[in-house]
């Protein structure tokens, strides 16, 4: 397994995601307990039972995902995880639809997360009152994750209060998953920037016109509460701009490369789809 002491482009990837302060601050002490650990099993000293597994809550569109990838190939690199394998998969990939088919389908899922992690989105959707197939899929992971300590990292996410009662409707995934990262939603101006970046990261460039309508609708729907999904908003709104310029170009018989790499204010969106 790895080892570097330097940072890796993940690592520096993390430190450059827009805000997020919070959560930088967690997953350096994450890394930190990671690598202390990680000493101690090298010299056959005896760790606490493992404490790697994760709680993500927030709303969508809050970088959820993104850092849970990310978070694997840092613990890669330290040599935590045999792998950097990010298997991301929601109720679905997890619950069968009759029985006896949920526990090997958990387990085949968890199999193919081994030495890396496991990232299971919306998790609260496994809690369900009943005699729902959600129950054994939770029964099956605490078991497998009993039965391979250290060679697995899971991480659960979805909305806080939902996340709490998955939690506390089992006493087994609440003591496996002591340790809940917080994902705040994005202010405005930070929403403003993620859209730049986006902006930026495709090659192109905004006219004054079109940053001022960017923050004008941004700053809209913030204000009136309606910008529930955070980036993925923005990543909606910067399709839809790219599809709106595509329409405008096709109308110009030869584009220039300016025009090309130029967002102006009528490729803006008026509003949210």
């Amino acid at each position: 397994m790895n080892d570097k002491s330097e940072q890796s482009d993940e690592q520096i990837e993390l430190s450059n995601l827009i805000g997020l302060d919070k959560i930088k601050l967690e997953i350096e002490e994450l890394k930190t307990l990671a690598r202390f650990r990680k000493k101690r099993i090298e010299l056959g000293l005896p760790v606490t039972p493992s404490t790697l597994h994760i709680v993500f809550t927030g709303n969508p569109g809050t970088g959820k995902t993104t850092v849970a990838r990310l978070l694997g190939q840092i613990y890669y690199d330290i040599g935590l995880l045999a792998s950097n394998r990010v298997v991301e998969v929601s109720r679905g990939d997890l619950v069968g639809q009759y029985i006896g088919h949920t526990a090997p389908k958990t387990q085949k899922v968890f199999e193919s997360a081994l030495g890396g992690i496991l990232f299971i989105d919306e998790a609260y959707s496994l809690f369900k009152t009943g005699n729902d197939f959600g129950n054994e899929a939770v029964e099956t992971l605490l078991k497998l994750m009993e039965d391979n300590r250290e060679k697995i990292v899971i991480v659960i996410a979805g909305y806080p209060k939902e996340m709490e009662d998955l939690l506390t409707s089992n006493p087994g995934l609440k003591s496996r998953f002591s340790k809940t990262l917080h994902f705040e939603d994005y202010l405005k101006e930070e929403l403003t920037q993620i859209f730049h970046k986006m902006v930026a990261d495709y090659h192109n460039k905004l006219t004054e016109g079109a940053k001022y309508k960017i923050e004008y609708l941004i700053d809209r729907y913030y204000d009136s509460g309606l910008f529930t999904s955070n980036a993925r908003a923005v990543r909606n709104i910067f399709e839809d701009t790219i599809k709106r310029q595509s329409i405008r170009l096709s109308k110009v018989e030869n584009p220039t490369q300016d025009e090309v790499t130029g967002f102006i204010d009528k490729d803006i969106p008026d509003a949210l789809n």
